[in-house]
Protein backbone atom coordinates (compact mmCIF):
# COMPACT_ATOMS: atom_id res chain seq x y z
CA UNK A 1 0.00 0.00 0.00
CA UNK A 2 1.19 3.64 -0.59
CA UNK A 3 1.92 6.41 2.56
CA UNK A 4 -1.19 8.34 1.24
CA UNK A 5 -4.31 7.34 0.70
CA UNK A 6 -5.80 8.55 -2.70
CA UNK A 7 -8.22 11.15 -2.67
CA UNK A 8 -11.18 11.94 -5.23
CA UNK A 9 -10.58 14.94 -7.28
CA UNK A 10 -13.77 17.12 -6.97
CA UNK A 11 -14.80 20.80 -5.67
CA UNK A 12 -17.96 22.11 -4.69
CA UNK A 13 -18.45 25.75 -5.42
CA UNK A 14 -17.59 27.77 -2.26
CA UNK A 15 -19.49 30.52 -1.02
CA UNK A 16 -16.94 33.52 -2.41
CA UNK A 17 -18.18 36.46 -4.37
CA UNK A 18 -16.67 36.61 -7.53
CA UNK A 19 -17.18 39.58 -9.89
CA UNK A 20 -18.65 38.87 -13.34
CA UNK A 21 -16.02 40.72 -14.78
CA UNK A 22 -13.45 39.01 -16.73
CA UNK A 23 -10.24 39.99 -14.72
CA UNK A 24 -6.91 40.64 -16.93
CA UNK A 25 -4.96 37.61 -18.19
CA UNK A 26 -1.60 36.86 -16.52
CA UNK A 27 1.67 36.87 -17.28
CA UNK A 28 4.03 35.10 -15.04
CA UNK A 29 3.86 37.14 -11.74
CA UNK A 30 2.89 34.21 -9.44
CA UNK A 31 1.55 37.08 -7.10
CA UNK A 32 -0.98 38.27 -9.66
CA UNK A 33 -5.15 37.41 -9.03
CA UNK A 34 -6.09 34.13 -10.90
CA UNK A 35 -8.27 34.58 -14.19
CA UNK A 36 -11.49 34.71 -13.09
CA UNK A 37 -14.71 34.38 -15.41
CA UNK A 38 -18.59 34.76 -15.33
CA UNK A 39 -20.39 32.36 -12.81
CA UNK A 40 -22.53 29.99 -14.82
CA UNK A 41 -23.77 25.98 -14.26
CA UNK A 42 -24.61 23.72 -16.97
CA UNK A 43 -25.75 20.18 -17.27
CA UNK A 44 -24.00 17.63 -19.12
CA UNK A 45 -26.03 17.82 -22.57
CA UNK A 46 -25.14 21.00 -22.55
CA UNK A 47 -20.87 20.79 -21.71
CA UNK A 48 -21.58 17.93 -24.90
CA UNK A 49 -23.11 20.32 -26.92
CA UNK A 50 -20.36 23.19 -26.38
CA UNK A 51 -17.80 20.32 -26.71
CA UNK A 52 -19.21 19.18 -30.28
CA UNK A 53 -19.97 15.62 -28.84
CA UNK A 54 -21.70 13.55 -31.36
CA UNK A 55 -24.99 12.56 -31.57
CA UNK A 56 -25.87 9.21 -29.64
CA UNK A 57 -25.25 6.18 -32.03
CA UNK A 58 -26.87 3.07 -30.55
CA UNK A 59 -25.42 0.99 -33.32
CA UNK A 60 -22.15 1.61 -30.59
CA UNK A 61 -22.37 -0.69 -27.65
CA UNK A 62 -19.61 0.32 -24.80
CA UNK A 63 -18.59 -0.80 -21.29
CA UNK A 64 -17.14 2.02 -19.28
CA UNK A 65 -15.44 1.38 -15.89
CA UNK A 66 -15.28 3.38 -13.11
CA UNK A 67 -12.08 2.67 -10.24
CA UNK A 68 -13.38 3.85 -6.78
CA UNK A 69 -11.35 3.53 -3.65
CA UNK A 70 -14.60 3.76 -1.42
CA UNK A 71 -18.38 5.15 -0.64
CA UNK A 72 -21.50 3.97 -2.20
CA UNK A 73 -23.94 4.64 -5.05
CA UNK A 74 -27.75 5.52 -3.81
CA UNK A 75 -30.10 3.39 -5.12
CA UNK A 76 -28.10 0.01 -3.81
CA UNK A 77 -28.86 -0.75 -0.18
CA UNK A 78 -26.56 0.55 2.11
CA UNK A 79 -24.31 -1.80 3.53
CA UNK A 80 -24.49 -4.11 0.27
CA UNK A 81 -20.99 -6.64 0.36
CA UNK A 82 -21.80 -9.40 -2.28
CA UNK A 83 -19.20 -10.90 -4.81
CA UNK A 84 -22.84 -10.94 -6.89
CA UNK A 85 -22.49 -7.75 -8.73
CA UNK A 86 -26.21 -5.15 -8.39
CA UNK A 87 -27.63 -4.26 -11.49
CA UNK A 88 -29.55 -0.99 -10.96
CA UNK A 89 -33.53 -1.56 -12.02
CA UNK A 90 -34.42 0.81 -15.01
CA UNK A 91 -35.69 4.00 -13.65
CA UNK A 92 -39.41 4.91 -12.90
CA UNK A 93 -40.77 7.66 -10.37
CA UNK A 94 -39.38 6.03 -7.39
CA UNK A 95 -36.04 5.33 -8.48
CA UNK A 96 -33.25 6.02 -5.51
CA UNK A 97 -30.94 6.26 -7.98
CA UNK A 98 -29.29 9.50 -8.35
CA UNK A 99 -27.86 9.30 -11.74
CA UNK A 100 -30.62 7.86 -12.88
CA UNK A 101 -32.43 11.06 -10.79
CA UNK A 102 -30.35 13.25 -12.50
CA UNK A 103 -30.28 12.03 -16.13
CA UNK A 104 -34.25 11.89 -15.56
CA UNK A 105 -34.11 15.83 -14.97
CA UNK A 106 -31.86 16.73 -17.85
CA UNK A 107 -34.66 15.29 -20.38
CA UNK A 108 -33.05 11.77 -20.83
CA UNK A 109 -35.53 9.75 -21.37
CA UNK A 110 -35.75 6.30 -19.42
CA UNK A 111 -35.19 4.18 -22.36
CA UNK A 112 -32.25 5.83 -23.44
CA UNK A 113 -30.61 6.22 -20.00
CA UNK A 114 -27.64 3.63 -19.69
CA UNK A 115 -27.43 0.95 -17.79
CA UNK A 116 -25.93 0.68 -13.99
CA UNK A 117 -23.90 -2.00 -12.27
CA UNK A 118 -22.22 -1.62 -8.99
CA UNK A 119 -19.49 -4.32 -7.88
CA UNK A 120 -17.87 -4.64 -4.69
CA UNK A 121 -15.04 -5.59 -5.46
CA UNK A 122 -12.98 -8.49 -3.79
CA UNK A 123 -8.95 -7.87 -3.43
CA UNK A 124 -6.96 -10.16 -1.85
CA UNK A 125 -9.49 -11.73 0.44
CA UNK A 126 -10.86 -8.45 1.18
CA UNK A 127 -14.59 -7.24 0.04
CA UNK A 128 -16.14 -3.92 -0.59
CA UNK A 129 -19.00 -2.32 1.16
CA UNK A 130 -21.31 -0.05 -0.62
CA UNK A 131 -21.00 2.48 2.42
CA UNK A 132 -23.41 5.09 2.27
CA UNK A 133 -22.31 6.12 6.26
CA UNK A 134 -21.81 9.66 7.11
CA UNK A 135 -18.12 9.52 8.01
CA UNK A 136 -16.29 12.26 6.38
CA UNK A 137 -14.33 9.82 3.72
CA UNK A 138 -17.08 7.85 2.66
CA UNK A 139 -19.36 10.84 1.97
CA UNK A 140 -16.62 12.13 -0.21
CA UNK A 141 -16.17 9.33 -2.11
CA UNK A 142 -19.89 8.34 -2.21
CA UNK A 143 -20.38 11.89 -4.44
CA UNK A 144 -17.32 10.69 -6.10
CA UNK A 145 -19.04 8.07 -7.81
CA UNK A 146 -22.06 9.47 -7.97
CA UNK A 147 -20.84 12.29 -10.59
CA UNK A 148 -18.88 9.95 -12.31
CA UNK A 149 -22.04 7.71 -12.97
CA UNK A 150 -24.23 10.59 -13.43
CA UNK A 151 -21.65 12.31 -15.79
CA UNK A 152 -20.47 9.58 -18.13
CA UNK A 153 -24.33 9.07 -18.43
CA UNK A 154 -25.38 12.57 -19.29
CA UNK A 155 -23.35 13.04 -21.41
CA UNK A 156 -23.48 9.71 -23.19
CA UNK A 157 -26.90 9.09 -22.83
CA UNK A 158 -26.91 5.60 -25.02
CA UNK A 159 -28.93 2.87 -24.10
CA UNK A 160 -26.43 0.40 -25.10
CA UNK A 161 -23.83 1.90 -22.79
CA UNK A 162 -22.73 0.05 -19.22
CA UNK A 163 -21.33 1.63 -16.43
CA UNK A 164 -20.13 -0.40 -14.26
CA UNK A 165 -18.90 1.04 -10.82
CA UNK A 166 -15.96 -1.14 -8.85
CA UNK A 167 -15.88 -0.04 -4.92
CA UNK A 168 -12.98 -1.57 -3.87
CA UNK A 169 -11.23 -1.93 -1.01
CA UNK A 170 -8.20 0.17 0.12
CA UNK A 171 -5.19 -1.27 -1.81
CA UNK A 172 -2.66 0.00 -4.40
CA UNK A 173 -3.59 0.81 -7.69
CA UNK A 174 -1.79 -2.27 -9.38
CA UNK A 175 -3.62 -4.71 -7.15
CA UNK A 176 -6.81 -2.91 -8.42
CA UNK A 177 -6.26 -2.74 -12.09
CA UNK A 178 -6.51 -6.54 -12.57
CA UNK A 179 -9.92 -6.67 -11.53
CA UNK A 180 -11.83 -3.84 -12.75
CA UNK A 181 -10.28 -4.45 -16.44
CA UNK A 182 -10.80 -8.08 -16.34
CA UNK A 183 -14.62 -7.04 -16.31
CA UNK A 184 -17.19 -9.18 -14.79
CA UNK A 185 -19.89 -11.63 -16.25
CA UNK A 186 -23.41 -11.78 -15.42
CA UNK A 187 -25.47 -14.78 -16.83
CA UNK A 188 -24.11 -15.42 -20.49
CA UNK A 189 -23.10 -11.83 -20.41
CA UNK A 190 -19.52 -10.59 -19.63
CA UNK A 191 -18.82 -6.96 -19.74
CA UNK A 192 -15.05 -5.87 -19.89
CA UNK A 193 -14.82 -2.34 -19.93
CA UNK A 194 -13.46 -0.26 -22.87
CA UNK A 195 -13.10 2.44 -21.30
CA UNK A 196 -12.05 3.42 -17.63
CA UNK A 197 -12.54 6.76 -15.56
CA UNK A 198 -10.28 7.25 -12.22
CA UNK A 199 -11.31 10.27 -10.83
CA UNK A 200 -8.46 9.75 -7.89
CA UNK A 201 -5.21 10.31 -7.05
CA UNK A 202 -1.96 10.70 -5.18
CA UNK A 203 0.67 12.49 -5.55
CA UNK A 204 3.93 10.94 -6.78
CA UNK A 205 5.54 11.05 -3.85
CA UNK A 206 2.66 8.88 -1.96
CA UNK A 207 4.36 6.28 -3.30
CA UNK A 208 7.95 6.96 -2.00
CA UNK A 209 8.00 3.46 -0.22
CA UNK A 210 6.69 1.15 -2.77
CA UNK A 211 8.81 2.77 -6.12
CA UNK A 212 7.59 -0.69 -8.08
CA UNK A 213 4.43 0.46 -7.73
CA UNK A 214 4.86 2.63 -10.83
CA UNK A 215 6.42 0.20 -12.75
CA UNK A 216 3.62 -2.74 -12.12
CA UNK A 217 0.66 0.71 -13.06
CA UNK A 218 2.69 0.93 -15.95
CA UNK A 219 3.34 -2.75 -17.45
CA UNK A 220 -0.94 -3.81 -16.80
CA UNK A 221 -2.35 -0.32 -18.41
CA UNK A 222 0.14 -0.74 -21.51
CA UNK A 223 -1.31 -3.77 -21.80
CA UNK A 224 -4.91 -2.65 -21.76
CA UNK A 225 -3.98 0.05 -24.09
CA UNK A 226 -2.76 -2.53 -26.30
CA UNK A 227 -6.24 -4.05 -26.83
CA UNK A 228 -7.77 -0.83 -27.32
CA UNK A 229 -8.35 0.37 -23.85
CA UNK A 230 -8.49 3.68 -23.15
CA UNK A 231 -8.13 5.25 -19.33
CA UNK A 232 -9.08 8.45 -18.44
CA UNK A 233 -7.57 9.74 -14.88
CA UNK A 234 -8.08 13.56 -13.18
CA UNK A 235 -5.29 15.55 -13.16
CA UNK A 236 -5.64 16.73 -9.77
CA UNK A 237 -6.99 19.75 -7.97
CA UNK A 238 -3.86 21.30 -6.31
CA UNK A 239 -2.02 23.13 -8.89
CA UNK A 240 1.50 22.18 -9.39
CA UNK A 241 2.08 21.15 -6.19
CA UNK A 242 -0.45 18.53 -5.49
CA UNK A 243 -0.93 20.22 -2.13
CA UNK A 244 3.31 19.68 -1.57
CA UNK A 245 5.73 21.67 -0.55
CA UNK A 246 7.52 20.83 -4.14
CA UNK A 247 6.07 20.60 -7.66
CA UNK A 248 4.30 17.36 -7.54
CA UNK A 249 2.34 15.98 -10.05
CA UNK A 250 -1.01 13.30 -9.36
CA UNK A 251 -0.18 9.23 -10.20
CA UNK A 252 -1.49 7.25 -11.98
CA UNK A 253 -2.57 10.39 -14.22
CA UNK A 254 1.37 10.56 -14.83
CA UNK A 255 1.44 7.19 -16.19
CA UNK A 256 2.46 7.46 -20.08
CA UNK A 257 -0.57 4.71 -21.17
CA UNK A 258 -3.39 6.80 -19.98
CA UNK A 259 -5.19 9.96 -21.03
CA UNK A 260 -4.41 12.93 -18.26
CA UNK A 261 -7.49 15.38 -18.00
CA UNK A 262 -6.76 18.43 -16.35
CA UNK A 263 -9.47 21.47 -15.67
CA UNK A 264 -10.62 24.83 -17.33
CA UNK A 265 -12.75 27.38 -16.55
CA UNK A 266 -15.18 27.58 -19.24
CA UNK A 267 -17.79 30.37 -20.06
CA UNK A 268 -19.99 29.98 -22.83
CA UNK A 269 -23.37 30.97 -22.35
CA UNK A 270 -24.81 30.35 -26.02
CA UNK A 271 -23.77 26.77 -26.04
CA UNK A 272 -21.93 27.61 -29.10
CA UNK A 273 -18.15 27.73 -28.48
CA UNK A 274 -17.79 29.45 -31.48
CA UNK A 275 -20.14 32.94 -30.35
CA UNK A 276 -17.41 35.74 -29.22
CA UNK A 277 -19.32 35.61 -25.88
CA UNK A 278 -16.88 32.32 -24.89
CA UNK A 279 -13.96 32.30 -22.86
CA UNK A 280 -12.02 29.40 -21.40
CA UNK A 281 -9.26 29.85 -18.94
CA UNK A 282 -6.95 27.37 -16.60
CA UNK A 283 -8.64 26.58 -13.75
CA UNK A 284 -7.62 28.39 -10.94
CA UNK A 285 -9.36 29.74 -7.41
CA UNK A 286 -6.49 30.62 -5.60
CA UNK A 287 -6.58 27.56 -3.37
CA UNK A 288 -7.67 24.99 -5.68
CA UNK A 289 -6.75 24.69 -9.50
CA UNK A 290 -5.66 22.11 -11.99
CA UNK A 291 -3.07 19.88 -11.61
CA UNK A 292 -0.48 19.79 -14.00
CA UNK A 293 3.33 19.27 -14.31
CA UNK A 294 6.22 17.20 -14.99
CA UNK A 295 6.40 13.40 -13.38
CA UNK A 296 9.87 12.23 -11.67
CA UNK A 297 8.94 8.84 -12.28
CA UNK A 298 8.10 8.24 -15.75
CA UNK A 299 10.11 8.80 -18.53
CA UNK A 300 8.66 10.87 -21.77
CA UNK A 301 6.52 8.78 -24.28
CA UNK A 302 7.36 8.63 -27.93
CA UNK A 303 4.12 10.42 -28.52
CA UNK A 304 5.21 13.54 -26.56
CA UNK A 305 8.66 13.56 -28.63
CA UNK A 306 8.98 16.86 -31.00
CA UNK A 307 5.86 18.58 -28.72
CA UNK A 308 7.06 22.88 -28.70
CA UNK A 309 7.07 23.48 -25.34
CA UNK A 310 7.73 19.54 -23.99
CA UNK A 311 11.14 19.48 -23.16
CA UNK A 312 12.99 17.25 -20.89
CA UNK A 313 13.02 13.10 -20.71
CA UNK A 314 9.73 12.81 -18.48
CA UNK A 315 6.73 12.96 -18.73
CA UNK A 316 4.27 16.01 -18.66
CA UNK A 317 0.68 16.30 -18.11
CA UNK A 318 -1.83 16.91 -18.55
CA UNK A 319 -3.21 15.55 -22.55
CA UNK A 320 -5.95 17.53 -22.42
CA UNK A 321 -8.73 19.63 -20.04
CA UNK A 322 -11.77 20.01 -20.04
CA UNK A 323 -14.36 21.99 -18.13
CA UNK A 324 -13.30 21.99 -14.11
CA UNK A 325 -14.11 24.82 -12.19
CA UNK A 326 -17.43 24.98 -9.66
CA UNK A 327 -18.07 28.29 -10.89
CA UNK A 328 -18.96 26.73 -14.61
CA UNK A 329 -19.48 23.93 -12.90
CA UNK A 330 -22.33 21.00 -13.03
CA UNK A 331 -25.35 20.47 -10.25
CA UNK A 332 -26.45 17.14 -9.29
CA UNK A 333 -28.49 14.84 -7.48
CA UNK A 334 -26.74 13.89 -4.23
CA UNK A 335 -29.19 11.78 -2.09
CA UNK A 336 -32.38 12.32 -3.88
CA UNK A 337 -31.53 16.22 -3.84
CA UNK A 338 -30.69 17.99 -6.52
CA UNK A 339 -27.84 20.45 -5.31
CA UNK A 340 -28.03 24.27 -4.44
CA UNK A 341 -24.13 24.17 -5.47
CA UNK A 342 -22.35 22.99 -8.61
CA UNK A 343 -19.55 20.40 -8.39
CA UNK A 344 -16.17 21.16 -10.36
CA UNK A 345 -12.58 19.47 -10.26
CA UNK A 346 -10.95 17.56 -12.57
CA UNK A 347 -13.30 14.49 -11.91
CA UNK A 348 -15.33 16.57 -14.24
CA UNK A 349 -13.39 16.80 -16.89
CA UNK A 350 -12.23 13.14 -17.18
CA UNK A 351 -15.36 11.54 -17.02
CA UNK A 352 -16.43 14.09 -19.44
CA UNK A 353 -13.48 12.68 -21.87
CA UNK A 354 -14.94 9.29 -20.87
CA UNK A 355 -18.12 10.25 -21.88
CA UNK A 356 -16.66 11.46 -25.42
CA UNK A 357 -14.36 8.78 -26.37
CA UNK A 358 -17.97 6.25 -25.82
CA UNK A 359 -19.62 8.04 -28.05
CA UNK A 360 -17.17 7.67 -30.78
CA UNK A 361 -15.91 4.17 -30.29
CA UNK A 362 -12.23 4.59 -30.80
CA UNK A 363 -11.49 1.21 -30.05
CA UNK A 364 -7.24 2.06 -29.98
CA UNK A 365 -5.00 4.08 -27.41
CA UNK A 366 -5.96 7.47 -28.85
CA UNK A 367 -3.07 9.56 -26.63
CA UNK A 368 -0.64 8.99 -29.87
CA UNK A 369 -3.44 10.37 -32.25
CA UNK A 370 -4.21 13.25 -30.24
CA UNK A 371 -0.51 14.87 -30.26
CA UNK A 372 -0.15 14.52 -33.97
CA UNK A 373 -4.10 16.22 -34.18
CA UNK A 374 -3.47 19.13 -35.77
CA UNK A 375 -4.34 22.03 -33.57
CA UNK A 376 -7.34 23.05 -35.38
CA UNK A 377 -8.92 20.01 -33.29
CA UNK A 378 -8.56 21.26 -29.83
CA UNK A 379 -9.65 24.92 -28.24
CA UNK A 380 -6.01 26.27 -27.10
CA UNK A 381 -6.10 27.55 -23.72
CA UNK A 382 -3.59 30.49 -23.34
CA UNK A 383 -4.59 32.63 -20.27
CA UNK A 384 -4.14 31.68 -16.63
CA UNK A 385 -1.74 29.35 -14.71
CA UNK A 386 -2.16 26.45 -11.65
CA UNK A 387 0.11 28.20 -8.59
CA UNK A 388 -2.16 27.66 -5.66
CA UNK A 389 -1.94 29.57 -2.66
CA UNK A 390 -1.54 26.57 -0.64
CA UNK A 391 1.97 25.74 -2.05
CA UNK A 392 5.21 28.45 -1.78
CA UNK A 393 6.54 26.49 -5.44
CA UNK A 394 6.73 27.71 -8.61
CA UNK A 395 3.98 27.08 -11.18
CA UNK A 396 3.40 26.34 -15.02
CA UNK A 397 1.44 29.31 -17.01
CA UNK A 398 -0.24 28.82 -19.96
CA UNK A 399 1.37 29.08 -23.28
CA UNK A 400 -0.09 29.05 -27.45
CA UNK A 401 0.34 25.27 -27.90
CA UNK A 402 1.16 22.40 -25.26
CA UNK A 403 1.42 23.84 -21.52
CA UNK A 404 1.28 21.32 -17.84
CA UNK A 405 -1.97 23.82 -17.32
CA UNK A 406 -4.22 22.68 -20.05
CA UNK A 407 -1.94 20.02 -22.36
CA UNK A 408 -3.15 20.28 -25.93
CA UNK A 409 -6.29 22.37 -25.14
CA UNK A 410 -9.95 21.49 -24.43
CA UNK A 411 -11.19 19.25 -27.40
CA UNK A 412 -13.40 20.27 -30.67
CA UNK A 413 -15.40 17.10 -30.38
CA UNK A 414 -16.64 17.14 -33.95
CA UNK A 415 -13.50 17.50 -35.73
CA UNK A 416 -11.58 15.47 -33.48
CA UNK A 417 -13.54 12.04 -34.00
CA UNK A 418 -12.47 11.57 -37.42
CA UNK A 419 -8.74 11.80 -36.23
CA UNK A 420 -9.80 9.18 -33.19
CA UNK A 421 -11.40 6.93 -35.31
CA UNK A 422 -9.49 7.00 -38.68
CA UNK A 423 -9.95 4.63 -41.51
CA UNK A 424 -7.24 2.11 -40.46
CA UNK A 425 -6.07 -1.28 -40.18
CA UNK A 426 -4.30 -3.24 -37.24
CA UNK A 427 -1.79 -6.27 -37.92
CA UNK A 428 -0.67 -8.14 -35.16
CA UNK A 429 1.50 -10.87 -35.40
CA UNK A 430 1.30 -13.26 -32.03
CA UNK A 431 1.84 -16.65 -30.99
CA UNK A 432 -2.08 -17.87 -31.19
CA UNK A 433 -3.66 -19.72 -33.82
CA UNK A 434 -5.05 -17.21 -36.94
CA UNK A 435 -8.05 -15.59 -36.94
CA UNK A 436 -9.64 -13.11 -39.59
CA UNK A 437 -12.22 -10.51 -37.67
CA UNK A 438 -13.86 -7.80 -39.58
CA UNK A 439 -14.43 -4.68 -37.70
CA UNK A 440 -18.22 -3.77 -37.10
CA UNK A 441 -19.51 -0.17 -35.37
CA UNK A 442 -20.31 -2.08 -32.47
CA UNK A 443 -17.51 -2.63 -29.85
CA UNK A 444 -17.61 -6.75 -28.56
CA UNK A 445 -14.91 -8.90 -27.30
CA UNK A 446 -15.40 -13.07 -27.85
CA UNK A 447 -13.19 -15.87 -27.63
CA UNK A 448 -12.51 -17.61 -31.33
CA UNK A 449 -9.86 -20.11 -30.30
CA UNK A 450 -7.98 -20.77 -27.45
CA UNK A 451 -5.79 -18.38 -26.30
CA UNK A 452 -7.19 -15.61 -28.86
CA UNK A 453 -9.14 -12.76 -28.21
CA UNK A 454 -10.76 -10.88 -31.35
CA UNK A 455 -12.18 -7.41 -30.78
CA UNK A 456 -14.11 -6.30 -33.73
CA UNK A 457 -13.31 -2.40 -34.23
CA UNK A 458 -14.90 0.12 -36.96
CA UNK A 459 -14.01 0.83 -40.77
CA UNK A 460 -10.87 -1.61 -40.52
CA UNK A 461 -9.87 -5.40 -40.38
CA UNK A 462 -7.48 -7.38 -37.79
CA UNK A 463 -5.81 -9.92 -38.67
CA UNK A 464 -3.59 -12.27 -36.65
CA UNK A 465 -1.27 -14.92 -37.90
CA UNK A 466 1.29 -17.12 -36.43
CA UNK A 467 5.02 -16.22 -35.38
CA UNK A 468 7.06 -18.20 -33.12
CA UNK A 469 9.45 -15.83 -31.51
CA UNK A 470 8.87 -12.98 -29.63
CA UNK A 471 11.20 -9.89 -30.93
CA UNK A 472 10.44 -6.20 -30.29
CA UNK A 473 10.89 -3.76 -33.11
CA UNK A 474 13.10 -0.34 -32.29
CA UNK A 475 12.51 2.00 -34.95
CA UNK A 476 9.97 2.19 -38.27
CA UNK A 477 10.31 3.62 -41.42
CA UNK A 478 8.71 4.25 -44.58
CA UNK A 479 9.91 4.17 -47.99
CA UNK A 480 9.41 7.82 -48.72
CA UNK A 481 8.85 10.30 -46.50
CA UNK A 482 7.43 12.82 -48.53
CA UNK A 483 5.03 12.02 -51.88
CA UNK A 484 3.88 14.49 -54.78
CA UNK A 485 0.84 13.22 -56.24
CA UNK A 486 -1.75 13.61 -59.42
CA UNK A 487 -5.59 13.55 -58.29
CA UNK A 488 -6.86 10.13 -58.54
CA UNK A 489 -2.95 8.74 -58.77
CA UNK A 490 -1.84 6.07 -56.19
CA UNK A 491 1.50 5.33 -54.48
CA UNK A 492 2.37 2.51 -52.31
CA UNK A 493 4.00 3.25 -49.12
CA UNK A 494 5.68 0.14 -47.60
CA UNK A 495 7.23 -0.47 -43.88
CA UNK A 496 11.04 -1.34 -42.90
CA UNK A 497 11.34 -2.89 -39.57
CA UNK A 498 14.48 -2.24 -37.33
CA UNK A 499 15.29 -4.99 -36.31
CA UNK A 500 14.39 -6.82 -39.52
CA UNK A 501 13.41 -10.05 -38.07
CA UNK A 502 10.84 -8.16 -35.49
CA UNK A 503 8.18 -10.34 -34.81
CA UNK A 504 5.83 -9.08 -32.70
CA UNK A 505 4.52 -6.11 -34.46
CA UNK A 506 1.11 -4.14 -34.29
CA UNK A 507 0.72 -1.48 -36.79
CA UNK A 508 -1.97 1.18 -37.26
CA UNK A 509 -1.89 3.40 -40.81
CA UNK A 510 -3.67 5.93 -40.28
CA UNK A 511 -4.82 8.80 -43.28
CA UNK A 512 -5.26 11.97 -41.09
CA UNK A 513 -7.95 13.37 -43.85
CA UNK A 514 -9.17 10.46 -46.22
CA UNK A 515 -10.42 13.55 -48.49
CA UNK A 516 -7.08 14.56 -49.61
CA UNK A 517 -5.83 11.10 -49.99
CA UNK A 518 -7.38 7.64 -48.63
CA UNK A 519 -5.99 4.59 -47.19
CA UNK A 520 -6.39 1.07 -48.64
CA UNK A 521 -4.96 -1.92 -49.44
CA UNK A 522 -3.26 -2.05 -45.52
CA UNK A 523 -1.07 -4.56 -44.34
CA UNK A 524 1.82 -5.35 -41.53
CA UNK A 525 4.04 -3.94 -44.71
CA UNK A 526 2.23 -1.75 -46.99
CA UNK A 527 -0.81 0.43 -47.85
CA UNK A 528 -1.99 1.82 -51.30
CA UNK A 529 -2.60 5.42 -50.74
CA UNK A 530 -4.65 7.58 -53.08
CA UNK A 531 -5.29 10.90 -53.85
CA UNK A 532 -8.76 11.97 -53.76
CA UNK A 533 -8.75 15.60 -53.81
CA UNK A 534 -5.77 18.98 -53.59
CA UNK A 535 -3.81 19.48 -50.72
CA UNK A 536 -1.69 17.78 -47.92
CA UNK A 537 -2.17 15.24 -45.54
CA UNK A 538 -0.12 13.53 -43.30
CA UNK A 539 -0.09 8.98 -43.57
CA UNK A 540 1.30 7.87 -40.72
CA UNK A 541 2.31 4.05 -39.45
CA UNK A 542 2.69 3.31 -36.21
CA UNK A 543 3.12 0.43 -33.17
CA UNK A 544 0.69 0.75 -30.72
CA UNK A 545 2.52 -1.52 -28.36
CA UNK A 546 5.83 -0.95 -27.57
CA UNK A 547 6.19 3.23 -26.87
CA UNK A 548 4.22 4.08 -30.23
CA UNK A 549 7.68 3.95 -32.54
CA UNK A 550 5.65 5.72 -35.40
CA UNK A 551 7.26 6.87 -39.33
CA UNK A 552 4.95 9.26 -41.41
CA UNK A 553 4.87 10.65 -45.04
CA UNK A 554 3.71 13.74 -46.31
CA UNK A 555 1.59 13.39 -49.13
CA UNK A 556 0.86 16.79 -51.59
CA UNK A 557 -1.84 15.76 -53.90
CA UNK A 558 -1.85 18.55 -56.91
Amino acid sequence: MSELRPSPYHKKCPDIDRSAAIFTALNSESSASPLYLPTINYTCTQIAQIYGFPPVNTAISNTVGILSFGGGLYGVPNGYKSTTPYVIPPYTSTSTCDAQKYWNSIGIPANQMPKIIVVTATVNGNTATNDLSTDPYSINATEENIIDVSIIGGCCPNPKLTIILFICPFFSVSDLLPIVLSGITIGQTHYKPTILNISWGIPEIGYVNNPNEFTKVNTILQAATQNGVNICVAAGDDGSSENMTTLNTSFPATCPYVTAVGGTNLYCPTLNYNDPATAEVVWNDSYQATGGGISTKYAKPAYQNSIPNITGNYRHIPDIALNADPYSGIRLFINGQLTPYAYGGTSISAPIFAAYLALINPNQFVNPLLYAAAATNFHDITSGYNYTSSSSTSLYNALPGYDCCSGLGSINGATLKSILTPTSTTTTTTTTRATTTTRATTRATTTTLPGTTTTTLPHSSTTTTTLPVSRKAKTIALNRKSVILKKNSSFQLTTNFVPSNTTNKKITWVSYNPNIASISNMSLNSCLVTANNIGTVKIRAFTTDYSNISAEATITVT
